[in-house]
């Protein structure tokens, strides 16, 4: 599993490296190619190593998009963030409309965040994707929010769940 985790995040976690003027930075951050506690953090959570999951495993279930394992309307609230609508070239729309209909099966609220790739003002994706979730019977709304993590990456897809 590491090995998978490992070689399938590298690129995700690199990604954001690469457009440094889509970034902004805030006060007191670090400047570009120093080090951060956000980079650290990744470094942290990504393997064995973090200190929460090692200590209380049974926490923690290992599932991955577009399946996952919980029965309908388990959670009230679903958050997916920095997956969903951020990397231009992937994932496919259908793995975007397969996730979010299961995200929308287990929870009553789904919330995506951001919902901008990297360089681009909007994924192209959103819109088509939003009109099949409207077919399927699921309410969408596009709001802003006050966090800007990138340039323009300050709105957030809220989907009704079925339940």
């Amino acid at each position: 599993m590491t090995n998978r985790t490992g070689a399938s995040t590298r690129p995700v976690i690199a990604a954001p490296r690469r457009p440094h003027d889509e970034l902004p930075l805030q006060r007191g951050e670090p400047a570009v190619g120093e080090e951060s506690d956000h980079d650290l953090d990744a470094q942290l959570l990504l393997g064995d190593r973090d200190p929460d999951r090692s200590a209380h495993s049974e926490n923690y279930v290992t599932a991955s998009l577009p399946t996952l394992p919980f029965t309908d309307g388990r959670f009230d609230l679903v958050l997916s963030s920095h997956l969903l609508f951020c990397y231009a070239d992937r994932p496919d729309r259908e793995f975007h409309l397969a996730s979010l209909r299961e995200l929308a099966r287990v929870g009553r609220d789904v919330r995506v965040f951001p919902l901008v790739p990297m360089g681009m003002a909007e994924s192209p994706e959103l819109a088509p994707v939003r009109a099949a979730l409207a077919s399927a019977g699921l309410r969408t709304i596009v709001h802003p929010v006050d966090y800007e993590f990138q340039r323009g990456g300050n709105t957030m897809l809220t989907i009704i769940g079925y339940y």
